[in-house]
Formats: C-alpha cells, sequence, structure tokens
C-alpha cells in the first residue's frame, strides 16, 4: 500500500522528465504482455540479473583467497513453497526497482544535477548491498550498484524489476553442473525457468517477425 502511494505520487514527475524509464513498465501495468518493448526490456533484465549475480559471486571467490569455494543450494524449493518464495521474490524487486527509482529521482531534483545524482544513487545503492566494509567489499558494491543505475537509465524500471528478480531468484536458488545429487531436478527447474522466461521474451520482441529474413 505504503509502496504504490509512492509510487502514484512520483510517476507524474518521472514521467514529465525522464519518460523512457517507465515507458514498457507503464505498457506493462496497462496490459501490454505481447508488446515488443516490454520482451526486449524483460530479456535485457534476466541478462543483467545474471550478470549481477556473476559481480556477487565473484566477489565471494576473491574473498575466499585460494580456500576450497563449494556452492550448494541456498534454498532447496518444496513443492508447496515455489509460489510464494517466487510471489515474494516478485514483491521484493518491485520494492527495489521503485526504491531505486525514486532515490535517483530524488537526487535529481534536490541536486539539479544528473550526473551528481547518479553518482549519490550509486552510492546509496552501493551501501545498501554493501555486505563487508573492506576495499574488495566496496569494489563489489560499486560495481554491482553501477551496473543498477546504468540499467534503469538505459532501459529502465522494467528492466530494473526483472534484474533484481532473476538476481534473487538465481541467487537463492540450486544451481550446480552434478546432476547426480538428490537435489538435481531443482537445478534443472532453475535452469528451465531462466531458459524458458528468456525465450518467451525473446518471442515477444520480435513482435512476430522471423528470426532469420527471408531473402
Amino acid at each position: 500500500m505504503a509502496l504504490g502511494v509512492l509510487y502514484f505520487s512520483f510517476e507524474p514527475f518521472v514521467r514529465r522528465k525522464w519518460p523512457q524509464t517507465i515507458v514498457s513498465w507503464s505498457r506493462l501495468l496497462a496490459g501490454g504482455v505481447r508488446d515488443p518493448l516490454v520482451g526486449r526490456d524483460v530479456l535485457c533484465g534476466i541478462a543483467i540479473g545474471i550478470v549481477l549475480e556473476l559481480i556477487f559471486e565473484m566477489g565471494l571467490l576473491l574473498r575466499a583467497s585460494g580456500t576450497p569455494y563449494v556452492t550448494g543450494p541456498a534454498l532447496v524449493f518444496d513443492n508447496l513453497a515455489v509460489a510464494s518464495h517466487g510471489l515474494f521474490l516478485i514483491s521484493l524487486a518491485i520494492v527495489l526497482g521503485i526504491g531505486s527509482l525514486f532515490f535517483l529521482f530524488l537526487s535529481r531534483s534536490v541536486l539539479r544535477n544528473q550526473w551528481l545524482a547518479v553518482g549519490v544513487t550509486m552510492l546509496i545503492v552501493a551501501v545498501y548491498f554493501l555486505s563487508f566494509a573492506d576495499v574488495l567489499g566496496w569494489t563489489v558494491s560499486l560495481a554491482f550498484s553501477t551496473v543498477i543505475v546504468i540499467t534503469l537509465m538505459r532501459f529502465g524500471l522494467l528492466s530494473l524489476v526483472t534484474a533484481y528478480f532473476f538476481r534473487s531468484f538465481v541467487s537463492t536458488s540450486p544451481l550446480g553442473t552434478n546432476f547426480t545429487v538428490w537435489y538435481a531436478h531443482e537445478i534443472v527447474f532453475t535452469i528451465l525457468i531462466v531458459l524458458v522466461l528468456s525465450f518467451v521474451a525473446f518471442r515477444v520482441s520480435l513482435a512476430g517477425r522471423p528470426l532469420i529474413a527471408q531473402e
């Protein structure tokens, strides 16, 4: 409720100042599920979400500093928990996406300088995702926040919300290359979700055009 009030309170100003950041988001809310721009931004968001998770995992690998690093399932889904987990991640992604847009817009309105506002927003996001207050931790968080702010400014809110969702989904889902473990079906499920949604978004972005143009 509070999030909806916050969004609708500053959405008209964003529409006037930075309309490109909410075009595909607005089309999706209006029911434009098959809109090519919606498909494009969702597809970009999926790719960016994977990049965000790779940045985070790279930080963990570097922090291990030569010690064995083993990835395991952060969350093994129970059949009854899949839907609730997905809804939670969607709501979290929307909160983070709208929050990032709000801080960027607020910084721009107060500072009257777009690039200074970008820097402040990057710092705020970096502090939020900061895991360790050392050089490596700040480097990872700043790289993370840089990708987030660039995504918001280049592709818009829909891509950012999608990126937040898939980053959280991948980080909390079982993954690996060993398909002999007892939770192998969960690994397959995670991979299929990413691939299927990527394919659907890609097809929508084509707007009915063939993948290979006919001569």
